[in-house]
């Protein structure tokens, strides 16, 4: 039997689930995002043992590889890579805008043309992206300023169903006819258990030794204290 362990620790929220030939068998949720670090591998184990599977018999560990927190994202990754490593267990790394836009797509599938997950970065500052409705990427996942959201939105041709934060600057695109607001930046892990099982029969695995979190923004630093502020 395929078994995935599915590792989300891109936002203030962190899931740790278990999904057996693409259904949800096991689930642990937290809050404390400030001790992600220290709670995850008891939450593994935790799933692990109420779904009765050992963890050398896992057939792939999924991430959720952000954007997202950069701490969060760097201990989801590094736990992720960590086990495969130990278990010699392939790695499937996913993008949370992606993600967004694929459980709105399984919802409606043709209902629309298009489907475009936006999540805040900082103020005024966005991550978009947006898929047909065969899951085709039409706008690549990149980091847009406010004043260009508008530009990008109105590139996409036909209907677009716009899922993601819900920020007031956004409602402002149902006005055209063509768009309809769905705000939901929480992942449903059983849409990505779906997806999930979906890419372990078609190998959509990612190098170990090489992949990174999808940041989607450079690194900017403080000149006083030299503090990171990632995605934070």
């Amino acid at each position: 039997m395929d078994h995935i362990l599915l590792i989300d620790t891109s936002a203030e929220k962190g899931t740790i689930a278990l999904a057996t030939h693409g259904k949800v068998v096991s689930q642990r949720t937290s809050s404390d995002s400030r001790n992600f670090a220290a709670i995850i591998n008891v939450l593994i184990e935790q799933v692990l043992d109420e779904a009765g599977i050992k963890a050398v018999n896992l057939s792939a560990v999924a991430v959720c590889g952000g954007p997202g927190s950069y701490t969060g994202l760097r201990i989801g990754l590094s736990t992720a890579k960590g086990l495969c490593y130990a278990l010699d267990k392939p790695l499937m790394m996913h993008s949370r805008l992606f993600l967004l836009a694929a459980q709105q797509y399984y919802n409606n599938l043709l209902k629309y043309d298009n489907y475009t997950a936006i999540l805040p970065a900082r103020d005024k500052e966005f991550y978009i992206t947006t898929y047909n409705n065969k899951l085709q990427p039409v706008q690549e996942p990149t980091h847009a300023f406010e004043a260009d959201i508008q530009h990008i939105l109105h590139q996409i041709k036909g209907s677009n169903l716009i899922t993601g934060t819900d920020n007031p600057y956004l409602a402002s695109f149902s006005a055209d006819g063509r768009t309809h607001i769905e705000p939901n930046d929480i992942l449903d892990i059983h849409s990505w258990a779906h997806y999930a099982f979906e890419q372990l029969n078609c190998n959509g695995f990612v190098n170990l030794a090489n992949c990174e979190p999808f940041y989607l923004k450079e690194v900017h630093t403080h000149n006083s204290n030299k503090i990171n502020r990632l995605n934070n």
